[in-house]
Parts: C-alpha cells; structure tokens; sequence
C-alpha cells in the first residue's frame, strides 16, 4: 500500500467520525456496557497449572509432589541437632520458638494449620523425668 493511500483512508476515517458523532459515540457506549455487563461472569484464572500444557514435564512433577504431600501449600520444617541429642531443653526451646515465629507470621487467626510438635507432652515425656538428673552436677 502507498503511504498516501493509508493517510487518504485515515483521513476520511476522521471526517467519518466527526460527521456521524453521536453514532461513534452511541457505538462505543454500546460496546462498553456490553463488556461491563460481562464483568460479573469473567473468571480469572492464575493457577500454576494453567501457564502450562497438560502434558508438561513440569506439571507432571508438580503432579507427583502434591501426590506425595497433599498440596503445594505445606512447609515442614526439619530440625537437626548440630551435636547431641534432638530432645534437649535447649531445642525444644528453638523449635518452640520456631513455632511461635510462625504463628505469629502465617496469616492463620486460629493457627489450625500449624502442625508442631506438643511440647507439653515432650516435655513430660523426655525432660521433667531427667530433670533432677540433668541438674545434678555429677562428681
């Protein structure tokens, strides 16, 4: 196409517009109310899984690792001791305060999802028995 051609449509594009106006206008009006009357049913979807093909090697093994856990909305932490036993007042106190960090940063009011050791229990189990033992100073 020549150049003059594209500026002798637009050109007369422009005139059109202006001559018939309020059609223009009427016709966009339309068209706006038709897209916004559609608003409420447009669904919106953001899910890892629709960025990809069905038979993606990537959704396949985001397919096993939900399998495996569940979901992909899980974290566990694993606690090692550095030296030691894991049962010592001392971790019992990190993972205590691990839980409470988490608690207090999981936008969870109820705290229903965090799953943490009872330290009640572990308490009364491992340490209150050996208390006395523990804080004996042996010779």
């Amino acid at each position: 196409m020549d150049l003059d051609k594209i500026n002798a449509f637009f050109e007369r594009l422009a005139q059109a517009t202006l001559k018939y106006k309020i059609f223009v206008l009427m016709a966009i009006l339309a068209v706006f109310v038709f897209f916004v009357a559609h608003i409420p049913k447009m669904k919106i979807i953001t899910s890892f899984e629709s960025f990809f093909v069905e038979d993606d090697e990537a959704i396949r093994t985001y397919d096993e690792f939900k399998k495996e856990f569940g979901n992909d909305k899980t974290v566990y932490v694993l606690v090692e001791p550095r030296e030691g036993e894991l049962f010592t007042l001392e971790n019992m106190k990190v993972l205590q305060n691990i839980t409470t960090d988490l608690e207090k940063n999981i936008r969870d009011p109820e705290n229903k999802n965090i799953r943490s050791l009872n330290f009640m229990k572990l308490a009364r189990l491992f340490l209150i028995p050996n208390s006395r033992a523990m804080s004996e100073k042996r010779p």
